[in-house]
């Protein structure tokens, strides 16, 4: 089987999928793609020529002109096309049936220009530049075409709010459980220190929190329903009050190239009077951390936290569990059992007292021992490669035996 898989979400499944006995996989990136300057900036399966393709593919005209544009003619060569990202802009203009697996904005922001303009003017779903060349609502109603001309539309990890919400915009039915996949991540890079993390560590010393993603603090009813709100204010709320309950602690943030609510987080650290007990990390390349400036990170870190807003979660708690390190995670329950039936290592403290009661058991080191393994054995479990590539080529058999490669409306 022929697979072509376009979009910068999809690095790890094509890497797996590439893996499999009958599957010829091809992976296409644009080679202005913001993760390929940052998260795949070191990754060796990128400068494999035989396997990745860095083209223009986002050219104005190829936008503006799907039929005629160079990707389009590349993934002809292929059987099916799993795409991700801009990909549905040119999924109509194929010979070859494809599938959708949203990454994030591309279902929840993009096809809707009208209501996601706050969030695309502040350049995170990708490079403004683009976005300002052409006009918004082109490429909205070209991605709704697209999406809804796709032979299936399958999903991370759970049919979360922010998912649901977007395909009720666009009139499309809700996923199966048999539609859902989990995110693929490299767990050979992201696994525990063997070295001995907590060896001799004891309750009297300092911890770490690390708290590695954007800041998006405003809760703007789109932000909320799109899963862009990640409610990092309540974090950094809960680590100051276990601060001044007396815990020896240290937050720890990164510095990203767009960050909506970087300021507003700075002001809210100064009005919590714990300036001193944060630190900043800047990355060494202007685009941001690669995945392997990150692991090492996960690893120095007592508790890692992400998402508090939206209910589902990212790459980032799944990097940091794999890790062996304990994650806080606000996640929706009922989506979660669709595709983690027997639960999830995530710590789902939603209040700034919660969270500070939690980081005080941290203190123990067993406690932070035994969680941060079994986060670890959990993500190994249902977000390795291998598996999760296997699981997706089960799905594609199903979907090509079934005969429903046909466009869902």
């Amino acid at each position: 089987m022929r697979l072509g898989i376009f979009g910068p979400s999809l690095f790890r499944l094509a890497v797996g999928l590439r893996d499999l006995p009958d599957c010829e996989v091809t992976y296409f990136i644009d080679r202005n793609s913001f993760i390929l300057a940052r998260e795949l900036r070191d990754e060796p399966h990128v400068s494999d020529t035989s396997f990745c393709r860095a083209g223009d593919y986002y050219s104005r005209s190829d936008l503006l002109r799907p039929s005629s544009s160079l990707i389009v003619s590349e993934l002809n060569e292929f059987d099916l096309v799993l795409m991700a990202d801009l990909g549905p802009v040119f999924g109509p203009s194929l010979d070859v049936p494809y599938v959708f697996l949203p990454a994030g904005g591309d279902l929840t922001c993009a096809p809707f220009p009208i209501r996601s303009r706050h969030i695309r003017r502040s350049g995170i779903l990708g490079p403004r530049g683009l976005r300002d060349a052409m006009s918004a609502s082109v490429l909205g109603l070209a991605m709704r075409r697209g999406i809804r001309a796709a032979s299936a539309v399958w999903l991370w990890s759970g049919p979360f709010r922010p998912w649901l919400t977007a395909l009720d915009r666009l009139g499309l039915p809700h996923p199966t459980s048999d539609q859902c996949l989990p995110a693929a991540i490299d767990t050979d890079l992201f696994q525990p220190d063997d070295s001995g993390k907590h060896d001799g560590r004891k309750g009297d010393r300092t911890l770490t929190a690390f708290l590695p993603s954007r800041l998006m603090i405003n809760s703007h009813k789109f932000l909320v329903e799109t899963g862009q709100w990640k409610r990092n204010d309540v974090f950094i709320e809960g680590v100051a009050e276990a601060i001044h309950r007396g815990v020896d602690l240290r937050l720890t943030l990164l510095e990203h190239t767009v960050s909506g609510d970087a300021d507003r987080a700075l002001d809210l650290i100064r009005t919590l009077r714990i300036d001193n007990q944060v630190d900043w990390i800047q990355p060494t390349h202007p685009a941001g951390f690669s995945w392997r400036e990150l692991a090492p990170l996960y690893r120095a870190a007592d508790l890692v936290a992400d998402d508090f807003g939206a209910g589902w979660f990212g790459t980032v708690a799944l990097e940091a569990a794999a890790c062996g390190t304990p994650v806080f995670n606000v996640v929706d329950e009922e989506p979660m059992s669709v595709v983690y039936p027997e639960g999830h290592p995530f710590i789902t403290a939603s209040s700034a007292s919660d969270i500070s009661d939690w980081i005080i058991q941290f203190q123990d080191a067993g406690t932070r021992d035994d969680l941060g393994k079994a986060s670890a054995e959990w993500a190994t479990e249902h977000h390795n490669t291998s598996d999760v590539a296997r699981r997706c080529h089960g799905m594609i058999r199903n979907l090509i035996s079934d005969d429903s490669l046909t466009p869902l409306t």
